[in-house]
């Protein structure tokens, strides 16, 4: 796991077309375990179709959980997906693949081609961490606190065009931001696209996250306490939440910095999906062959077997606050690992 020293102040302020592989912050090793995936497959495909024979490639379904590294369609582990004909869920509510960006979040339903570098997208899902005001910055180790969670920015963090900051040098409290990141074990947010909002522009802050200490009218998502006695039905989708859900809330904070919710809805899950998958992320928990990653509508499970090929680390590794990336078969919830990388 990244230790806050080793965390950078300082951000790109480029859309770039790829995330080089040299640099060793969050999006680069995920560009990297992707172009060691991608080698996996090639060469397996080539000693005999194995992952064609298991439903993972030439055409079958597929799930792709990471950020975008690049516009073209979109790439996301290392796959570009045509997004042209693709359904877009943005936010929660329908948009058109052009609001898609560098260092979005996202998950892409589709279908990868035979080569392994390129399929098409039926749909893809954004959905932000958090949008809200800054009440903290940390400059020394690169880290910013929005609505009581604990961002942290490196050298690959894009900072959206056209909002007149390059860095988090250049943010400041108060400062209205919107942010996309991978969820870590401790539930902090590595932060992989942050964009400056006008203020006059936001009429309510917005948080995703995992639900914790659940009372008759209040819960909390990591340091943020939301009341959500008023939330009605607005996005709806759910009464009342439960420990351990993913749910999305809006709303605006009281005096007592308390998130007072206007509407809420539970994320959904992975257990009706099916295929092959492709999961970047940071290991939650970890147990014997088995692990869960965050994902962004939760937590998903991973088995580990005799046959999982390993790139960067062992099974040893396999701890929590690792970043890894996994390819595998998807099946009620759970992804049997073929080949896992894991962050050094």
């Amino acid at each position: 796991m990244k230790t806050p020293q080793n965390r950078s102040p300082e951000a790109s302020s480029k859309n770039d077309d790829s995330i080089s592989c040299r640099r060793q912050t969050l999006a680069g090793k995920i560009c990297c375990y992707a172009g060691s995936l991608l080698l996996l497959v090639l060469l397996i495909s080539c000693g005999g179709g194995d992952i064609i024979a298991s439903g993972g490639i030439g055409g079958t379904g597929s799930i792709s959980i990471g950020t975008i590294s690049a516009l073209g369609s979109i790439f996301v582990n290392g796959v570009e997906f045509d997004t042209s004909g693709a359904s877009v869920d943005y936010n929660g509510s329908s948009g058109n693949p052009s609001l898609l960006q560098v260092g979005m979040v996202v998950t892409v339903e589709g279908t990868i081609n035979q080569d392994g570098r390129t399929g098409v997208a039926k749909s893809v899902v954004y959905d932000n961490n958090l949008l809200g005001p800054i009440s903290s910055i940390d400059q020394a180790n690169g880290s910013i606190t929005v609505l009581g969670q604990h961002i942290f920015t490196d050298g690959q963090t894009v900072f959206a065009a056209g909002t007149a900051v390059s860095s988090q040098a250049e943010l400041h409290e108060g400062d209205i931001i919107e942010v996309s990141g991978l969820t870590n074990a401790d539930g902090s947010i590595e932060a992989s696209r942050i964009t400056l909002l006008a203020a006059a522009s936001v009429q309510e802050y917005q948080i995703t996250g995992q639900v914790s200490n659940v009372t008759a009218g209040t819960f909390q998502i990591n340091d943020l306490t939301i009341d959500y006695a008023q939330a009605g039905q607005g996005m709806g989708r759910m009464s009342s939440p439960q420990d351990g859900q993913v749910v999305q809330a809006v709303g605006m904070l009281n005096s007592n910095n308390i998130l007072v919710a206007t509407a809420m809805r539970k994320m959904g899950d992975y257990s009706g999906k099916k295929g092959q998958m492709l999961l970047s992320g940071f290991i939650r928990s970890a147990a014997a062959d088995t692990f869960t990653i965050s994902a962004p509508m939760g937590s998903l499970m991973v088995d580990v077997g005799q046959d999982t090929v390993f790139t960067g680390g062992t099974a040893a590794d396999l701890v929590p606050g690792v970043l890894v990336q996994v390819k595998g078969g998807m099946s009620m919830g759970t992804v049997t690992a073929r080949e896992i990388s894991i962050s050094n």
